[in-house]
């Protein structure tokens, strides 16, 4: 390898090149990570930054190598002529190899005939500099009038002949490779209307599909991106059949592209323009509660905005009266009852339905230490303070009992934010479209967090990823958010070195929330449960789709439940990776769940999923650490 980068800098030297810095190889992952992401960002980075309503087209050509140079002149007098001043061009050099990015509007006769101009002016001067109109990359319509153009007549007739001894009847891609309408590429074009602020930009490549959740029971985040342009587009017509079109599909579009998304942003992890469709799911949500203000719905929801803490004070009653109902009825017959029930109330029940916690009492006292000053916020948001663990588990005690209990081992004084019980970040309400609550909600909790840690001078612990996600996302003081932390961080960076920790546990399973992925805490889990088992299999699940309790309310999104009127595929519901196989390499939990005790992870509903696709119980990593773990001074005493 040093070698090769050895003559390419003799090369390059030689040849008398002019570059802005040195030419530098580099063996730095975090160098050549930045690399590549700059290569990856050129298609989306023109895709972020067209008008809204054009698509971003891509080309693929080359020629031979001692041709490139002209070709390069070429494309950009191209460019020039037809006036595509965004176009740009990248590639592989050594191979003659160029990519041509450019954006396109289709939307009237004179902008498909510059675009008609401006392919017949590529094709000449690809085919003049001895070159292939397609590349590394397929061909198709756009470039089957021009297939005779660059090979000839002779060839393109073998083709044909080829074509019809195979496929006499044209059932294989019909007029897509060749094709002898010579405008094939100029008629049914599709059009990207203006349809929603947040996905306009949007290209349909679909590469969020993977990370959706509920892709495989009603839409992807494409297709909810492509029904909102259709529904607008129709709209636009404002004709009678285009509306009446309109309104059939908004029928189901309201189950189909909201009901059913989990809107966990995920897709925009996977988006190369970073599209959250979550977030435009939500916004709708919104929009459809604000047409109806002064519904009993909206009233509801302000009220208990108002009353939050007496509200979710009732939680752990109810849960409490299921799962007695659970003790009493068993499993089977539960099941049968729920599926009746289910339906009537909008909420599914599952036999890992958490039990009620138990109620927050004074912190224990810290184990005394030499270091000073140990104080950490303990934020126990509102489904830990109400969601216990479930009927089976062997762990009886609540999330934030646990959490107290190892920040005590380590010596920490915990404070409790005044007005806890009446706390909550706000996702609650803005994931079901009542934004102007959540957003209440969330504006008296950073208040209560500014005050419990003197304007972010003391660390906060919050126990539930979802919400530390939302409080970083809408929390204005910038010191305060930065003094946040999720458990898996806190425990990595203040908790370890103060404890003496046993790898206790023969086998666990790990899932990182979607929420963790996207703030970047994966290292975190992984440190903690190694530092505490001898075998860790860790989740790739982008989102378990529980979606706080939508999972409950639609249980066919987190793939479960025979009360879902929507038919789940048949298979594994949760696919996992064992990180020392290799990252690639996945197997279905039923093959190593009776190597697995149980799993943990940092978000209560999402647990409940976990456990109910995987059957065994998902329970906080913070049960983990404190099975795990003893303060060092009582060590050091034994």
């Amino acid at each position: 390898m040093q070698a090769r980068i050895n003559q390419a800098e003799k090369t390059i030297n030689d040849a008398g090149l002019l570059t802005l810095n040195g030419i530098n190889f580099s063996r730095d992952p975090a160098v050549c990570t930045a690399y590549w992401d700059a290569r990856k960002a050129l298609i989306p980075m023109v895709g972020a930054v067209r008008e809204a309503g054009t698509s971003v087209l891509l080309e693929d050509v080359a020629v031979p190598v001692q041709n490139l140079a002209k070709l390069c002149n070429g494309l950009e007098e191209m460019f020039n002529k037809f006036e595509y001043y965004d176009g740009s061009a990248f590639g592989h050099a050594l191979e003659g190899n160029l990519h041509l990015v450019f954006t396109q509007g289709f939307d009237t006769p004179e902008e498909v005939k510059r675009y008609e101009a401006m392919m017949d002016y590529l094709c000449k001067l690809v085919v003049s500099l001895e070159g292939s109109l397609k590349a590394e990359h397929g061909t198709g319509r756009n470039v089957a009038p021009y297939v005779e153009m660059e090979w000839g007549k002779k060839a393109t007739e073998v083709m044909w002949k080829l074509k019809n001894l195979f496929d006499p009847s044209d059932l294989l891609n019909p007029g897509v490779i060749l094709n002898k309408d010579p405008n094939v590429h100029t008629q049914n074009l599709k059009p990207l209307p203006v349809a929603h602020g947040i996905v306009d930009s949007c290209m349909e490549c679909g590469f969020c599909e993977s990370a959706c959740p509920s892709g495989h029971v009603t839409l992807t985040p494409r297709q909810r991106i492509v029904a909102t342009r259709e529904i607008s587009r129709l709209e636009a017509l404002n004709t009678a059949s285009s509306l009446d079109k309109a309104e059939e599909m908004r029928k189901s579009y309201e189950y189909l592209a909201l009901d059913s998304c989990a809107a966990d942003g995920m897709c925009a992890e996977k988006c190369p323009v970073n599209i959250n469709t979550g977030r435009m799911v939500k916004d709708l949500r919104a929009k459809s509660v604000e047409s109806n203000t002064d519904s009993y719905v909206n009233q509801l929801a302000t009220i208990a905005s108002k009353n939050f803490g007496l509200m979710m004070g009732g939680v752990p009653i109810v849960l409490n009266t299921v799962d007695l109902f659970h003790k009493l009825l068993g499993t089977k017959v539960m099941s049968l009852a729920s599926s009746f029930v289910g339906p009537l109330v909008g909420l599914h029940w599952n036999p890992y339905l958490a039990r009620g916690a138990s109620p927050i009492k004074a912190p224990p006292s810290a184990v005394q230490t030499n270091a000073q000053n140990k104080k950490v916020v303990y934020f126990a948001t509102c489904v830990s303070r109400t969601m216990g663990p479930a009927r089976g588990d062997f762990e009886e005690a609540s999330i934030h009992e646990k959490t107290m209990s190892v920040l005590a081992k380590a010596g920490y004084e915990v404070i409790l934010p005044k007005g806890l019980s009446n706390a909550c970040c706000g996702l609650i309400f803005d994931s079901r479209g009542y934004p102007k609550q959540g957003e209440e909600q969330g504006n008296n909790l950073e208040a209560l967090l500014l005050e419990a840690s003197e304007n972010g001078a003391i660390p906060i612990l919050c126990d539930t990823s979802p919400c530390l996600m939302r409080m970083k996302e809408t929390f204005q003081d910038a010191k305060l958010k930065s003094a946040m932390y999720d458990p898996t961080e806190f425990a990595a960076n203040y908790l370890m070195e103060h404890l003496v920790v046993a790898k206790r546990e023969k086998s666990i399973a790990i899932h990182v929330p979607c929420s963790s992925k996207k703030m970047k805490k994966d290292k975190y889990f992984e440190q903690i449960a190694r530092a505490c088992a001898m075998e860790v299999t860790m989740s790739p699940v982008p989102c378990c789709g529980m979606a706080g309790d939508r999972g409950l309310r639609f249980p066919e999104i987190s793939g479960g439940g025979v009360q879902s009127s929507v038919k789940v595929p048949p298979g594994a519901a949760m696919v996992i990776r064992d990180p020392a196989v290799g990252p690639n390499t996945t197997i279905a939990w039923d093959e190593v769940k009776d190597n697995c005790s149980e799993g943990f992870s940092t978000s209560r509903t999402c647990e409940i999923s976990l456990s109910n696709s995987t059957g065994s119980h998902f329970k906080s990593i913070m049960y983990l650490l404190d099975r795990c773990t003893i303060a060092k001074e009582s060590q050091a005493t034994a």
